[in-house]
């Protein structure tokens, strides 16, 4: 373990002892055990001058241990090669056919590169609803780090999916798209994934003003319906963390809402009512 601890070090390196160490990991990177291969790439990883592409993309493309492959792709991902990502998709395409389990590194290594280059790919992956593939969840979340918008329609359809809704969800509120404004206000309800409803209010009070007309209509409908709790409260939360004081005068119709935490909340904007 020379070439991990020798990279790990917090001791300051000159460029002399910086070589003899990256010359150390590059000897480990042929070594027997799968676990000590995998240990000199994450120590590559860890330096970005040491990050040797070539090598890396050697024991991706050919070492015969899976963990192994895996590990070399997230070390390519961060390796700030701008090679790197065209490498990671021609893979991805391999093991989507092949499905030998290296998706799983893959797909999330895509999404740290966070390149445009590798949105038709991971929509592809995101799209597949082939019931033996596993790899859903895991490129919408992948396509949410990426963040480019052309994704959004994609991510809507995934969003109600039950595989996919959470992270697409997740990925959708990090976009600040006005596209995704149902998907996301549907996701405040209380029988939500948690994580979800979270990501779904703070992508809405991202929105800001954009948000607010779809969050008060949709607070006055279910208002008058008395239905969704959980999700009228946190609507009204986010108008007024919003200070929508334009609507004041809309939700005054709803000031004595059924359920009294929601009713406090409203009257906080709105202004006090008496209630029967």
């Amino acid at each position: 373990m020379k070439c991990l601890n020798g990279l790990r070090s917090g001791l300051t390196r000159t460029a002399f002892s910086l070589l003899l160490v990256v010359g150390a990991c590059a000897g480990t990177l042929d070594a027997a055990d799968p676990m000590e291969r995998v240990a000199a790439i994450e120590a590559l990883a860890a330096d970005a001058a040491a990050a040797r592409f070539d090598r890396l993309a050697s024991l991706l493309q050919h070492d015969p241990d899976g963990q192994v492959r895996m590990a070399a792709a997230m070390a390519l991902s961060r390796s700030g090669d701008h090679r790197a990502v065209s490498l990671l998709v021609k893979q991805l395409q391999r093991d989507r056919r092949e499905r030998t389990g290296v998706w799983a590194a893959l797909i999330p290594a895509l999404g740290e590169a966070g390149s445009a280059e590798a949105l038709p790919i991971l929509i592809e992956s995101l799209n597949d609803r082939d019931d033996f593939w596993l790899g859903r969840e895991m490129a919408a979340r992948a396509l949410g780090l990426i963040g480019d918008k052309r994704a959004v329609p994609a991510l809507i359809s995934a969003a109600w999916a039950v595989d996919t809704r959470t992270d697409a969800i997740v990925a959708l509120a990090r976009m600040r798209d006005t596209r995704a404004l149902f998907e996301l206000i549907s996701a405040l309800a209380a029988d939500e994934e948690p994580e979800a409803r979270q990501a779904a209010f703070e992508g809405l009070a991202d929105l800001g003003e954009a948000a607010q007309a779809e969050l008060l209509g949709t607070l006055l409908e279910l208002s008058w319906a008395d239905r969704q709790v959980g999700q009228r409260r946190k609507l009204c939360q986010l108008l007024t963390a919003l200070e929508a004081e334009s609507f004041k005068e809309a939700m005054r119709s709803v000031r004595c809402d059924a359920d009294p935490e929601t009713r406090r909340c409203i009257q906080e904007i709105a202004g006090k009512a008496e209630c029967p």
